[in-house]
């Protein structure tokens, strides 16, 4: 039954290319793996970062201590230059046609007067408290068949709410979990070292071996999102990533995939959900 399934799920790809609107796999075999499945609030934190900024390593901890002690929070990295940064980043930022500063984020992409707001570091816990117990509406799932060349993602999105059944779009970003490297553009630059208060003291001005978290390594969708049919409720987004197109092995990316309304500026964000790709 499993080869059955992985076979008549591959030649729909190929017939049909990375998207289509056919129903995820509903029947699962000993090849399919239920990633993650949410109908709660998972919140998008999403940080304007440089090596460059020195109160940059602050903001990293703080969000990373956020997802440590709650798990439906996330968050994906934007850098703005260097070999962290992905044309995402400009268009995200060409949308918002704001002066970008670090260490800034959004949350949820939210909007006050008509626009997309940045928050300091220091706010993003007091947001929290209330954004993650919001409803949303919208339930998310991710399926993941691990094939000999490739990786098959189906993203079941779904909603029994009238007003969320019309104009929605799915974005799905690839990201590396951990990326650390030696020298320029990966050498992170450190206000605390001075400040036996910070988490970072006494680790140096540029701080070696830095780690970086959540970087943004690819777009699968188009960078506004795909178009969802959410008409009858429910809708799946499929791809088929190849290993050969991963230049580390599988397990040390994720997908991060949120829904949200089109239009012409940058809209909130309404769910997310976040799947490794291998266990």
């Amino acid at each position: 039954m499993r080869y059955l399934f992985l076979t008549a799920l591959f030649l729909g790809i190929l017939a049909t290319s990375c998207r289509k609107d056919a129903p995820a796999p509903e029947e699962e075999g000993d090849d399919t793996t239920v990633v993650t499945t949410t109908s709660k609030h998972m919140v998008l934190i999403i940080p304007t970062v440089s090596v460059n900024c020195g109160a940059c390593p602050l903001a990293h901890h703080e969000i990373e201590v956020l997802e440590e002690e709650n798990e439906n929070v996330t968050h994906m990295s934007h850098y703005i230059y260097g070999p962290l940064y992905h044309p995402y980043t400009k268009y995200l930022m060409d949308k918002i046609n704001k002066t970008v500063y670090t260490p800034l984020g959004h949350v949820d992409r939210r909007h006050e007067d008509g626009s997309v707001v940045y928050y300091p570091v220091n706010m993003f816990k007091g947001i929290l408290g209330t954004e993650v117990e919001e409803s949303t509406g919208i339930d998310l799932s991710v399926k993941r068949i691990n094939a000999e060349s490739s990786i098959e993602l189906a993203i079941e999105v779904a909603t029994e709410s009238v007003s969320l059944k019309e104009d929605m779009m799915i974005t799905v970003v690839l990201i590396e979990k951990e990326v650390t490297g030696m020298g320029n553009g990966y050498d992170q630059r450190n206000y605390g070292n001075n400040d036996p208060d910070h988490p970072y003291f006494e680790r140096g001005d540029w701080i070696e071996g830095f780690v970086h978290t959540h970087v943004i390594r690819d777009v699968f969708t188009a960078f506004e999102g795909d178009a969802l049919n959410l008409g009858s409720g429910k809708d799946s987004w499929t791809y088929s990533i190849q290993h050969s197109t991963l230049e580390k092995d599988a397990s040390a990316y994720a997908i991060i995939a949120f829904v949200n309304r089109p239009g012409e500026d940058i809209q909130p964000v309404l769910n997310t959900v976040q799947a490794e790709l291998a266990e």
